[in-house]
């Protein structure tokens, strides 16, 4: 979001838009599956689950942890990925009041 206006806006909306651009693809949709999945997912074990480059799959994942909906820790010569439920459920929540 760009710098002009965002006062008009809540934090909470803020952050909702994020997350919404965020889950915009298809290949991030999947990866929120593969981590509701298992625990933690190594960043290289995702190029062949997802059929991407690396670059490609690095880009996804930086979108992610951007919106704050994964988070990754440096373990072994790779990053260990894991989704941050509570951020979902919050999205969630935003979206369940459009019923």
């Amino acid at each position: 979001m760009g710098a002009t206006k965002t006062h008009q806006y809540t934090p909470a909306e803020i952050n909702s838009a994020a997350i919404a651009k965020a889950l915009a693809h298809p290949a991030r949709i999947r990866i929120i599956n593969l981590l509701k999945e298992s625990t933690f997912i190594r960043n290289t074990d995702f190029i062949p689950l997802l059929n991407l480059s690396k670059t490609s799959v690095q880009s996804h994942l930086s979108c992610m942890i951007k919106a704050n909906i994964v988070e990754q820790q440096f373990c072994q010569n790779a990053y260990l990925l894991q989704l941050k439920e509570v951020n979902i459920l919050t999205f969630s929540k935003t979206l369940d009041e459009f019923r």
